[in-house]
């Protein structure tokens, strides 16, 4: 069985990068625009709205043109001061997910009117 699990985990990393391949489709990583953006994606770890953990990817997809208007918006920003860099808390994200956004945000407004 020992011999079996790296071959499973190698599978499973396969199909994993596969289907976000296919999920983001259409789309670039924002940190291959432009690698100095900063990828915080606020759904990928529990202290969000919803209070926990929607997906666990880390990198931010975004539509080609609006990821060159950030690197755009990025580089006007460091002309000014160099220090300073933008950050990306949330970007494209799977149907499945939104939908379960929208289920909890209606839960949480029907509970505060």
């Amino acid at each position: 069985m020992k011999r079996y699990i790296p071959l499973l985990v190698f599978l499973f990393v396969q199909i994993h990068c596969l289907s976000a391949q296919t999920m983001f489709s259409g789309l670039v990583d924002i940190q291959s625009i432009d690698s100095t953006i900063v990828v915080d994606l606020m759904y990928s770890k529990a202290d969000n709205f919803v209070g926990e953990k929607m997906y666990s990817f880390t990198t931010a997809y975004l539509h080609l043109k609006a990821a060159v208007a950030l690197k755009n918006a990025n580089s006007c920003l460091r002309e000014i001061n160099p220090s300073l860099r933008l950050i990306i808390y949330d970007a494209a994200r799977p149907m499945s997910v939104q939908q379960k956004m929208w289920t909890r945000s209606k839960v949480h407004v029907s509970r505060t009117m």
